[in-house]
């Protein structure tokens, strides 16, 4: 892989681009502000009762891999959400995780996200 030049950019906003990428794939939608990848969400993992039951799921499921701690929580269970919705509208496992590996994620923690959010969000898929 090659070497990726420091920026003062927080780790997290490559994958929380990753989000808007496949949660606009999924809905169809062109253009998303960063109001709408930071919308307030309750945090899951300091008050249990926020989360439903497909969050805790699919965010203790990715609490296995440390470099997800550094990606706010809101932004990996919308990251779940547009997995599911990017399946839905056509999209393979492995396009997504090549998505996600093209973002930053190394192919074992875009393997793990995609199967967490599947998992949680969209068994049936």
């Amino acid at each position: 892989m090659p070497d990726v030049p420091r920026t003062r950019v927080p780790a997290w906003v490559l994958p929380a681009t990753l989000c808007a990428v496949i949660v606009l794939s999924g809905a169809g939608i062109v253009g998303v502000g960063a109001a709408a990848l930071s919308a307030a969400r309750p945090d899951a993992r300091s008050d249990p009762t926020a989360a439903t039951t497909g969050d805790r799921v699919f965010l203790g499921t990715l609490a296995a891999r440390p470099s997800f701690d550094a990606i706010p929580e809101d932004v990996l269970i919308d990251l779940g959400h547009g997995v599911c919705a990017a399946l839905a509208d056509g999209s393979s496992r492995s396009e997504l995780v090549s998505d996600a590996v093209s973002a930053g994620f190394t192919t074992r923690d875009a393997r793990l996200l995609v199967e967490a959010a599947t998992a949680a969000y969209c068994p049936s898929e």
